[in-house]
């Protein structure tokens, strides 16, 4: 099994490790200032909109991120909230990827 959040525990990590804020507001459809202010130094916590969208992204790449940069909560372990596995979790947020936007789906994919 793929863990799914091996290392990104800041929005400076993901946004960083995306492309920097201008491909990382493609993914999701901001803008490039918007995402800025995503950055740690701001919130460090993205729109739990932006969960489905940046998740797929990361994992297409071999990575993931912690639940907590969503406001999400997970055990001590970084296991995802509720006793669900990241796989489980992810797979649960299907049908809302789905009645996303086009131009969200395109950019996720």
């Amino acid at each position: 099994m793929t863990d799914l959040f091996p290392s990104f525990r800041t929005t400076d990590e993901v946004i960083d490790f995306l492309g920097g804020n201008g491909p990382t507001g493609d993914i999701v459809g901001a803008k490039p200032k918007t995402v800025s202010n995503w950055r740690e130094a701001a919130r460090g916590r993205f729109p739990a909109e932006t969960f489905l969208a940046l998740n797929r992204a990361l994992k297409r790449r071999g990575r993931g991120a912690s639940p907590h940069l969503w406001g999400m909560i997970a055990d001590r372990a970084g296991n995802a909230p509720a006793g669900l596995q990241p796989e489980d979790a992810l797979r649960s947020l299907e049908p809302l990827y789905d009645m996303a936007p086009a131009a969200v789906q395109e950019a996720a994919a």
